[in-house]
């Protein structure tokens, strides 16, 4: 674990994602394009029945990892939350005075994974559950649950990557990663959180709500209030990653909790997430 953690370390990560960010939106020649997409596909295990349009019509790398899926390839599911993205539970369960768990034995502040965003200690001992989308997976983002945007927080940070073995390996690795963490308010969940975290080769985070942030290169942590907080339901399109990466969502205390969610569960973007507890404080 300490070679892994030393060569982590070591590797160009900002380097390597900003060349692939590139390399990824050179158009490719048509006839091309279904054997090279068919070819990522059989590795990382993509189902191509889902694809929104033939492989023929991604120009490029960047426009087939941020695909979007045939109609009705995921139904929404009923209960106030439903998971943002396709992936699997790295962990979920309650936060502890403000420590939010990365793997058995390793907990990070939730103020670090979230600077920026107002009124953080409603989630000191709230829940949490972190979801990790592999190469693989579909990569767009979208609602958790019904509310409002009120606030937005983009942390600049470094890009190691997020699979099993680097969460093992590097603490506190979500708050050292680059982000974007939304304030959701106003549903029947209270206040949520919602936060992407960039990954090795993740180029970009792209929000609906924010199309003029641009993560790739900022230096400096940036962050705003909407003056008219735009209205989202459950299962609206977010935003999309470029590669896989890491969503993880945050709740006040009494209102969800994860029974029976274990770290390595497959979860599906629109399926049911947790069970409703209620009102504050309440279970």
């Amino acid at each position: 674990m300490r070679i892994r953690r030393t060569l982590l370390r070591l590797c160009p990560k900002t380097l390597l994602s900003r060349i692939t960010g590139v390399l990824s939106r050179i158009p490719l020649p048509t006839p091309l394009r279904p054997a090279i997409f068919g070819l990522y596909a059989r590795r990382y295990g993509v189902d191509l029945e889902e694809c929104d349009r033939p492989l023929r019509e991604y120009p490029d790398f960047a426009s087939f990892f941020g695909r979007g899926l045939k109609e009705g390839a995921r139904p929404l599911g009923e209960g106030p939350l439903l998971s943002p993205v396709d992936g699997r539970v790295v962990t979920s369960g309650p936060i502890r005075e403000g420590r939010i768990l990365q793997v058995k034995g390793v907990d990070y502040p939730l103020e670090a994974l979230c600077a920026g965003l107002p009124s953080l200690e409603r989630f000191m001992r709230g829940t949490q559950c972190t979801l990790y989308l592999s190469p693989g997976d579909y990569h767009r983002i979208h609602a958790p649950c019904t509310g409002r945007i009120t606030a937005w927080t983009h942390l600049p940070g470094n890009f190691f990557p997020v699979n099993p073995p680097a969460v093992r390996s590097i603490p506190s690795l979500f708050c050292r990663n680059e982000r974007v963490g939304l304030l959701l308010e106003g549903g029947p969940l209270g206040a949520v959180i919602l936060v992407a975290v960039a990954a090795l080769n993740v180029g970009d985070i792209r929000l609906e709500v924010l199309p003029g942030l641009r993560t790739t290169g900022a230096r400096k942590p940036s962050r705003g209030a909407f003056d008219h907080p735009p209205r989202i339901e459950a299962g609206d399109l977010l935003g999309t990653f470029l590669l896989g990466s890491t969503v993880v969502l945050l709740f006040e205390e009494g209102r969800i909790a994860f029974p029976g969610l274990a770290p390595g569960d497959r979860v599906l973007q629109g399926r049911p997430l947790g069970h409703p507890l209620g009102t504050p404080g309440s279970g």
